[in-house]
């Protein structure tokens, strides 16, 4: 937003003509110029970006929400689904048995940075730190906090039983 308002004053000062280069329109008329143009594409820009922003919010403060409800608790390992696509994450499946006593694992999931939703820490798959409900969804965590990841059932399971 910003730059479009420099060049909207570096215009209006005579410094740079974008407001003097038109384009022709598909009939013959007259099409707009290159400022509207720009000011256009920086807008829409600014739209991804603040939609973006709020989507990472809203997954922060769910994570937030559960954090203050429920305690940390270890999980032997996560497993990535190589097979699967998700369109809303990455699909995974959390061991909820120990390795040598019960080898169990949850049902499929999704799970999704806050920022960027498709990442996958490769180091995950060694063992966490998971807290929500029952070993489903919550938020998962590499020791020491790093790399949180929301996880939630799929999208595509809620789907199929509508």
């Amino acid at each position: 937003m910003g730059s479009f308002v420099a060049l909207s004053v570096l215009d209006g000062f005579g410094v740079i003509g974008l407001s003097d280069v038109r384009f022709k329109g598909r009939r013959g008329g007259s099409g707009g110029n290159l400022l509207g143009m720009v000011g256009a594409v920086v807008f829409l820009v600014y739209l991804c970006q603040l939609y973006l922003y709020v989507v990472s919010l809203r997954s922060l403060k769910r994570m937030r929400r559960v954090l203050e409800r429920h305690p940390w608790r270890i999980v032997s390992a996560v497993r990535r689904q190589p097979r699967v696509t998700d369109p809303s994450g990455v699909p995974v499946r959390l061991r909820i048995g120990v390795e040598g006593a019960r080898n169990e694992w949850s049902d499929l999931m999704s799970a999704s940075g806050a920022p960027r939703k498709r990442r996958w820490p490769e180091a995950m798959e060694h063992g966490v730190w998971h807290a929500g409900d029952d070993w489903g969804p919550g938020v998962l965590a590499l020791p020491g906090g790093e790399d949180l990841m929301e996880v939630r059932k799929r999208q595509a399971a809620r789907t199929a039983r509508a």
